[in-house]
């Protein structure tokens, strides 16, 4: 009698056997597909927040740039022509620089995944500008005019989150210039006069 029982089963809603089971196979189906689908659009959304976090960092870091940039060539042209207006410029572009990494540092702390290597690039960033600015300090100090500032990494045989600071600089005369560099070497700044 289990072949009747079947048959029973089979004739859902009234329906003959092999179209209730034709029926119950398209329902399956829809589910999976419905499953497949949430699933889908989950990975989507996934994707559009990782994009959306990208372009956010990405102009964070962008803005730091930016920020480093204006100070920089601001303080060159400073330390060239002596022009306040080029002083004013670069007491605006070093204020940018830390809201700049603060954004940054803020856009890490959403996504966690991308937080060791961007709290490396704000430390990296903030140890160089502050050596830098100590540095230009050292050599304004000895009344040494900074003509130029170029950092250096390419080619050069440094540890990871090292730099070097290339400075062109004009001095009163070659004791003067001695006295500068002894100074910045007694200050931890190993240098090497390029002439």
């Amino acid at each position: 009698m289990a072949p009747a029982a079947d048959r029973r089963w089979l004739r859902w809603l009234g329906l003959p056997g092999r179209i209730a089971l034709g029926f119950g196979a398209a329902l399956l189906s829809l589910v999976a597909a419905a499953l497949a689908s949430h699933a889908a659009l989950g990975a989507l959304a996934s994707a559009g927040r990782l994009v959306r976090h990208t372009a956010e960092a990405r102009h964070a870091i962008e803005e730091v740039e930016s920020a480093l940039l204006v100070s920089q060539t601001s303080l060159e042209a400073y330390l060239t022509g002596r022009e306040q207006r080029h002083s004013e410029r670069f007491l605006v572009g070093a204020s940018r620089v830390q809201p700049a990494l603060d954004m940054l540092q803020q856009i890490a702390e959403q996504h966690p995944d991308e937080k060791p290597r961007i709290a490396r690039l704000v430390a990296d960033v903030a140890i160089v500008a502050a050596e830098q600015k100590r540095l230009l300090a050292l050599v304004a100090e000895e009344r040494g005019n900074v003509l130029g500032v170029d950092h250096h990494r390419e080619g050069m045989d440094l540890p990871v989150t090292g730099t070097e600071i290339e400075l062109t600089l004009a001095t009163r005369d070659d004791e003067h210039c001695a006295e500068l560099l002894a100074r910045l070497d007694a200050e931890g700044y190993p240098v090497e006069r390029l002439r």
